[in-house]
């Protein structure tokens, strides 16, 4: 199995490490029953995260997490060059949209397929730890889980709740 993760942006102001990040990742990848895949996490602040919520979901407040499938990215690509510094643009990664199923699961097992990118605000990551009293390791890995679910597929609800729930127990 082999799990690409293509990290940008700024991980200093994370509370994860990326060899955590990565073996955390490739836990929820294996139980998945994922192989070869390939996933982009870029870390932003506040005003990246404002920006991006506004113009992919009308919402004009940062937030902790977005999850864009592999076409999404690509259009996400296009649209950000004005939108977050360079530094932390996406990625134009090689994998077309017809090697991925509807609920974004690669369909080839031989060869890694780009399943997505997460954007994690890590301003809003750290006040909401601590708003929440949370350990801010165990809240990050809650927003990665979260974020995956949605490239698998999930919705909000009681599936989603259950599928993080599993790799949150353990």
């Amino acid at each position: 199995m082999c799990v690409h993760i293509d990290f940008k942006g700024s991980w200093y102001a994370m509370p994860i490490s990326k060899t955590e990040c990565r073996q955390f990742i490739r836990q929820v990848a294996n139980k998945c029953g994922l192989e070869d895949i390939i996933l982009e996490i870029v870390v932003c602040g506040d005003r990246s995260s404002i920006s991006l919520n506004e113009n992919y979901l009308n919402a004009k407040s940062p937030t902790n997490i977005l999850s864009f499938n592999a076409e999404q990215s690509r259009q996400l690509m296009q649209v950000t060059q004005t939108l977050i510094p360079s530094s932390l643009m996406l990625s134009p990664l090689t994998s077309d949209a017809s090697e991925l199923s509807e609920n974004c699961l690669p369909k080839q097992k031989n060869r890694a397929v780009f399943i997505g990118s997460l954007v994690i605000s890590s301003d809003t990551l750290q006040r909401e730890a601590f708003l929440y009293g949370q350990d801010p390791l165990s809240y990050t890995k809650q927003l990665i889980i979260h974020g995956f679910a949605h490239l698998l597929g999930y919705d909000h609800g009681q599936e989603m709740d259950i599928f993080c729930e599993q790799f949150l127990s353990s």
